[in-house]
């Protein structure tokens, strides 16, 4: 069998799985899994370039196959198992012992007289893949239209929070809103028109609104308020003043 016969019967037997970012292969004709250039070197927490020159450079000659992608067709260098296991305990110690936990007990099930099987190398009807995917499909589906009911959930609790502070603004101006024509930053930006006004802006503007009232030497009352415990009070004429700036 020439190289592209190999490929291509490699190739129609490999199927792809992608974990977390981890690419891994699996011949679904005899069980032998693989790891990607990418995927080893997420597994490993190397860089992928690093393991791309390791396997150039290399003196062993890796397998290929093409398989299909997000992206389109790509040809993809083959990671072994026995590569695998000669690399990685010395790339990430922690997932070396994580494989060979794994390994001892298929070794001792086998031992034993048990027989390690796995459905990866199991035909899998058409009909009942297609099956499978639909209803893989509907669970996606409605998770998703449960993530938009919640978010819309949350955006109207946010509008129904923003409408009571802006009205427990105004109650506690009205009640205790001290003698003469005095107003907060944000009460005398919504009398004069101003819907929006950011908390950085109001800052700005109450900071001028102080210097120029110490300059004139007008009084600066306060407001309780449930936020910052007291927020200041300004002349009408200042704010004027300011806001026209």
């Amino acid at each position: 069998m020439n190289n592209d016969n190999a490929l291509e019967s490699l190739s129609a037997n490999l199927v792809r799985f992608d974990k977390v970012g981890i690419e891994i292969l699996i011949n679904s004709q005899t069980g032998e899994s693989f790891a990607s250039i990418s995927g080893y070197a997420r597994m490993s927490g190397k860089d992928k370039s690093t393991i791309s020159r390791r396997c150039t450079v290399a003196f062993k000659t890796f397998l290929k196959a093409q398989i299909q992608t997000t992206t389109g067709l790509k040809t993809v260098v083959l990671i072994s198992e026995d590569t695998i296991i000669d690399w990685i305990i010395d790339d990430n110690p922690a997932l070396a012992k994580r494989l060979l936990k794994a390994g001892v007990r298929v070794f001792l099930h086998e031992l034993a007289g048990y027989r390690v099987t796995s459905t990866a190398v199991e035909k899998v009807d058409p009909i009942d893949a297609l099956i499978f995917g639909l209803q893989e499909l509907k669970k996606v589906q409605a998770d998703l239209e449960l993530l938009k009911q919640r978010t819309a959930l949350e955006s109207q609790r946010t509008d129904h929070l923003q409408e009571v502070v802006e009205q427990l603004d105004a109650e506690l101006e009205r009640i205790f809103k001290p003698d003469g024509d005095y107003y907060t930053i944000r009460a005398y930006a919504k009398i004069i028109g101003l819907k929006t006004l950011s908390l950085t802006e109001a800052k700005a503007l109450g900071k001028k609104a102080t210097q120029l009232s110490k300059e004139k030497g007008v009084t600066i009352d306060q407001l309780p308020d449930p936020r910052y415990g007291t927020v200041g009070c300004c002349s009408e004429h200042i704010l004027a003043e300011i806001f026209n700036r």
